[in-house]
């Protein structure tokens, strides 16, 4: 639950808050710490389900993506080379330690593979959809489950900003 965003609370806490909010406690409720930006990104499609506007502000999960894609492609296109491929291996980097819950303060070496780091299926496909979703990017999961080290995958994933593309493509 954690990691779509989902927190834990004591009993006692919970039901403070719940008589807070409702006087007597009814029979079907509940309470939990939930992190907006996680649980909101991890909801199918694009749009943000109506039941969920009162508690997300203008800069949601997709305004935050496409300021994420807008600042890496002018990085990519406005800078050298090598300083265009560290900023795409830095921020692929930071994007699966995210995924394996590493925290920032440890990122994986360039040159270890997903397989290496412990990097699932269903964890292949939430790094799949965190790309798509912040940098319009299609990475095929196969790309990523195919043991490349992460700075091959920063590459190709370099190459397809450089050049606009929507797709990653893999190369043999």
């Amino acid at each position: 639950m954690r990691k779509r965003g989902v927190g834990m609370m004591h009993s006692q806490q919970a039901f403070a808050v719940l008589e807070q909010v409702f006087g007597q406690v009814p029979a079907v409720a509940g309470v939990m710490p939930i992190h907006w930006p996680t649980f909101l990104g991890g909801l199918p499609g694009d749009d943000l389900p109506p039941l969920f506007a009162d508690f997300w502000s203008d800069a949601g999960p997709g305004r935050a993506g496409s300021e994420i894609r807008h600042e890496l492609v002018r990085r990519v296109r406005g800078s050298s080379r090598e300083e265009a491929r560290s900023a795409v291996l830095t921020y692929f980097r930071e994007r699966v330690a995210r995924i394996l819950e590493m925290g920032t303060a440890q990122l994986p070496e360039p040159e270890q593979t997903l397989h290496e780091l412990g990097l699932d299926s269903l964890m292949g496909v939430e790094l799949k959809k965190l790309l798509l979703t912040e940098l319009r990017v299609e990475f095929p999961l196969q790309a990523l489950l195919a043991g490349k080290s992460i700075v091959e995958l920063a590459d190709s994933l370099y190459e397809a900003l450089r050049s606009g593309a929507s797709r990653v493509f893999e190369k043999e």
